[in-house]
C-alpha cells in the first residue's frame, strides 16, 4: 500500500516549536492547546500576510533548522511499515522549505521515505495542489495527517485517512468524522490501524 505522512504535528511538533519562538519574540504565552485550527492568525488576532511573515521568521530560525526532533515513538512504526508498504512525506510546507524539509527528513529517516512532496497549502496563491489532489495523483491510498480540514479534502477524494489527534490535544483535528476517516491518539493506534487493513 502507498501511505503518505504528514510532517508537522505527525513526525514532529513544529507548533510547541514555534509557539516557544513566538511567545518569546512577541511577549505571549499561547499553548498548542489554545488553537482550534493551524489558522493561527484568527488567535493572534493579526492579518494572514503577518502571520505568514511571522512563520518565516520562525523557519530562518535555529529553532527550526536544527532544534526541532521527532517524535520518539514513530520510529519502530515506520520501521514496521516501510517493510511492507512504500512510504512517501505529504506536506502542506511552502515550496521555499523544500531544501532544508528534505535535508531533516534524510537526517532523521534516512532510508524510510520514497519521496517528499509539498502541496505547498499555507502559500494564500496557491490554488491547486491540496494534499488530496496530491494523494489522487501519485497514487496514495493511505493518508496519515493532523489535520481535520486536509483529512476531509483527501476522503471526499476516496484516500483512507489516519487523522492524529495526539493525546486528545490537537484542536485542529476535531471534526465529525466522515466516512473514509478514522482519529487516532498515538503512532501505537496508527500502528493498529495500518495493521487491519
Amino acid at each position: 500500500m502507498k501511505i503518505a505522512i504528514d510532517i508537522d504535528e505527525v513526525l514532529s511538533p513544529f507548533v510547541p516549536a514555534m509557539l516557544k519562538w513566538h511567545n518569546q519574540a512577541y511577549n505571549r504565552a499561547d499553548k498548542p492547546t489554545d488553537f482550534n485550527s493551524y489558522i493561527f492568525e484568527e488567535h493572534w488576532g493579526i492579518t494572514r500576510e503577518e502571520c505568514i511573515k511571522r512563520i518565516k521568521l520562525f523557519t530562518s530560525t535555529p529553532d527550526f533548522h536544527q532544534n526541532i526532533k521527532p517524535f520518539e515513538e514513530c520510529f519502530d512504526v515506520l520501521n514496521y511499515l516501510k517493510q511492507e508498504h512504500e512510504l512517501y512525506v505529504l506536506t502542506s510546507r511552502q515550496k521555499e522549505l523544500t531544501d532544508e524539509t528534505k535535508r531533516w527528513i534524510n537526517k532523521h529517516f534516512s532510508s524510510t521515505f520514497k519521496d517528499i512532496y509539498f502541496s505547498n497549502e499555507l502559500n494564500p496563491e496557491n490554488i491547486s495542489n491540496t494534499k488530496g489532489y496530491l494523494c489522487r495523483e501519485k497514487g496514495i491510498e493511505l493518508m496519515i495527517d493532523d489535520n481535520y480540514k486536509f483529512a476531509i479534502d483527501c476522503a471526499e477524494r476516496g484516500i483512507k485517512v489516519i487523522l492524529l489527534d495526539r493525546n486528545g490535544e490537537y484542536g485542529w483535528s476535531k471534526g465529525e468524522l466522515k466516512p473514509n476517516i478514522v482519529r487516532v491518539q498515538s503512532w501505537n493506534e496508527i500502528y493498529k490501524e495500518i495493521k487491519k487493513k
